[in-house]
């Protein structure tokens, strides 16, 4: 599970420790990626985002990861498509997930999305976000996709 805090400036701070955090807020660099698995709690990261006036998005790839998540008090629910253990990618991840979340809850689908067709796919669900890397790395025209 991984949690996010940020503000609504673009630019990313990948933060290993409660102090880079602090710093790089403090830089204003305007979000933090902070592995839950680091900070060793998903409420340590909601106190943590509150703390430093961010929103925070904590990354779920499991029934429990969300539980977790919901508990902690996130604000924002990445859904990550991935199956970490097996790198394969599979889009019901992210509809299975959100029946365990409140209608509000706003949920970036990650990973897997390739085509116009899974974007489709994922805004019927109601998700507010996604997250594309590989596919845009791997195309030799992006406006295409």
């Amino acid at each position: 599970m991984e949690a996010t805090a940020s503000t609504r400036n673009p630019s990313r701070w990948h933060s290993s420790s409660q102090k880079q955090a602090l710093a790089s807020t403090r830089a204003d660099s305007g979000s933090v990626d902070s592995e839950i698995e680091v900070l060793k709690s998903p409420a340590l990261a909601a106190r943590l985002a509150g703390e430093l006036g961010l929103d925070l998005l904590v990354e779920a790839h499991t029934d429990d990861e969300v539980r977790a998540a919901v508990e902690a008090g996130a604000e924002i629910i990445g859904i990550n498509n991935r199956n970490l253990k097996t790198m394969t990618t599979d889009l019901a991840t992210t509809a299975r997930l959100m029946s365990l979340l409140d209608d509000g809850t706003p949920v970036v689908a990650e990973s897997g999305l390739r085509t116009r067709a899974d974007v489709e796919r994922m805004r019927a669900l109601g998700v507010k976000a996604l997250l594309i890397g590989e596919t845009f790395m791997r195309s030799a025209d992006v406006a295409a996709k």
